[in-house]
């Protein structure tokens, strides 16, 4: 697993073709008039696709077409702006101009004062990962501008995903071996970007690496747990791909679950236990939060795509079974927050903290985001998609995210203003909270709030929550250009124009960690800032383009 001792890991929430867009009136959306600088071409490959934006005046809501033609319009046509699009274009544009190469890939960090990537050894700091991310986010903000009527910077990136796009195809020529569903699901978005862009010769092969990913998940990774004696015995060997997986018994361990009978589907759900993870000592697997719940929704969509692969119900069913393991197995009882790292055991209350993951034991707000957004969505597939997810259509996934938002204002709060006050300005989520010191982790991450206001807007546009009013304030968080200056992640410094991993609690730069450095900008802060934007066009009213 890739970084994860600093951040967790998402399954990218939005698809091209299944948005449904436009106006939410009972939600406070806030737009920023933002900055956005002439490029520069990269030497290197970067800055090869002329976005002309020239004026570097405050852009207004319509300031009609530059000389060229291209047009800035940062809000919808009745002047609200869901996603923040001027702000994704001034932090997509930096990241375009600093980290992104044709020739190199998508850098992982670069310097806020200096423009350049961030290097080890002299070596520029790359990771397959960003790649795919960077590409993703490009074509979720083509799906964006083409609502807004925007076209300032959308050529810029159809030109670097057109670039990315056979990049990507050699470096994932091997499949990685991983259980995390982030990187099937960007692929998946970055194959619906391409096809929306004419390419779909790269968008059939960027979809066949993501169907061998979401394949391995469930072939090499999925294990069924039986009752496990001084952390059990269950059977490590391997799965062929017809079979149902690593079966130990298919024996509860007593976290099962009984959902009640859907519509369809027949007699009450009976959750079987399992775990997506990797085999370690005495038959025990460990496994991190995140990744087990973005794995799991890899194998949710894999069912809804493919309803007559012999491995169909089996897709569901082991789904099912690792997020109902993470909810039975993998929280605090006292807080019902998420633990980072585990090892499947019989302990009381929860499975043994890794000891091989510092954070193992760490209450990271990362981890509940990414575990309430997966749950969301799979709340949303069940209801929309009903036919090909029969098995576990009933599957209490929306009562699972309302535990996650209680979690997150529950006993050890991490949202860092009044539970319920919607004049709450500039709060955010905390990083964290650790148990064994009975401390918080007081800085603030972009991933995690970019993804808490996306939970919030999807569950109250689903079932409705009480937590609503927290939407606002966070979108502030995320978006305030101030004053003060220092109020806000996009605030944390004077003139910034990109992302940083976290902010201080009064939105200042941390003095250590890493990596990357806390004064670089990350190009997974940018990519998650732009995912979780992108989410606040779910559930509106449909749009005509």
């Amino acid at each position: 697993m890739r970084r994860r001792l600093l951040s967790s890991s998402l399954g990218l929430s939005v698809g091209l073709g299944f948005l449904t867009l436009a106006l939410s009136a009972a939600a406070v959306l806030t737009a920023v008039a933002c900055k956005v600088e002439q490029e520069t071409p990269d030497p290197d490959g970067g800055g090869d696709y002329d976005a002309n934006l020239g004026d570097t005046n405050p852009v207004a809501d319509d300031v009609g077409p530059d000389p060229d033609g291209s047009v800035a319009h940062c809000t919808l046509d009745d002047g609200t702006d869901p996603v923040s699009l001027c702000t994704q274009k001034l932090v997509l544009q930096s990241m375009h101009n600093a980290a992104f190469s044709a020739t190199k890939g998508v850098a992982e960090s670069w310097s806020s004062t200096t423009g350049v990537p961030d290097s080890d050894g002299g070596v520029r700091l790359h990771d397959w990962h960003d790649d795919v991310a960077y590409a993703a986010a490009a074509a979720l903000y083509h799906t964006s501008t083409n609502l807004y009527g925007d076209t300032q910077l959308t050529p810029t990136l159809d030109g670097d995903l057109l670039a990315l796009a056979p990049f990507i195809e050699k470096e994932l020529a091997t499949i990685p071996a991983e259980y995390e569903g982030e990187a099937y699901q960007r692929l998946r978005v970055a194959a619906g970007g391409l096809n929306v862009i004419n390419d779909t010769t790269d968008g059939t092969l960027i979809n066949a690496i993501a169907d061998k990913i979401g394949e391995q998940i469930y072939t090499k990774y999925f294990f069924r747990l039986a009752a496990l004696p001084d952390a059990g015995a269950g059977d490590a060997g391997d799965a062929g791909a017809g079979d149902a997986g690593h079966d130990g018994g298919a024996t509860d361990s007593g976290g099962q679950t009984e959902a009640g009978a859907g519509s369809d589907a027949g007699p009450p759900l009976v959750v079987e236990d399992g775990v997506l993870g990797l085999p370690g000592a005495n038959g025990a697997y460990s496994y991190v939060t995140a990744d087990v719940a973005t794995g799991a929704y890899a194998l949710l969509d894999l069912a809804v795509r493919y309803p007559t692969n012999a491995n169909h119900a089996n897709w569901e069913r082991a789904a099912v079974s690792a997020l109902d393991h993470i909810y039975n197995r993998a929280r605090d009882p006292a807080t019902g927050l998420y633990y980072t790292a585990l090892v499947t055991s019989n302990d009381p209350d929860h499975d043994a903290l890794d000891t091989t993951n510092p954070q193992a034991g760490d209450l990271l707000a990362d981890t509940a985001t990414t575990v309430g957004l997966v749950l969301s969505r799979a709340q949303d597939m069940a209801n929309n998609q009903g036919a090909a997810l029969s098995l576990v259509a009933s599957y209490p996934f929306s009562e699972h995210v309302d535990s996650v938002l209680a979690a997150l204002n529950g006993s050890q709060p991490l949202y860092d203003g009044p539970p319920l006050d919607a004049g709450a300005m500039s709060t955010g989520l905390l990083e964290g909270y650790v148990p064994a010191t009975k401390t918080f982790i007081t800085t603030k991450t972009t991933r995690s709030n970019a993804y808490a206001v996306a939970v919030l807007h999807r569950q109250e546009s689903m079932v409705g929550t009480t937590y609503v009013t927290e939407s606002a304030p966070m979108i502030e968080t995320l978006v305030s250009p101030g004053p003060p200056s220092s109020s806000s992640l996009i605030t944390c410094i004077l003139g910034q124009d990109a992302y940083f991993r976290a902010c201080t609690r009064g939105f200042g730069l941390p003095d250590a960690g890493g990596p990357p450095p806390p004064s670089s900008y990350q190009t997974e802060a940018v990519v998650t800032f732009v995912e979780g934007m992108s989410e606040l066009l779910y559930g509106l009213p449909q749009l005509n383009p």
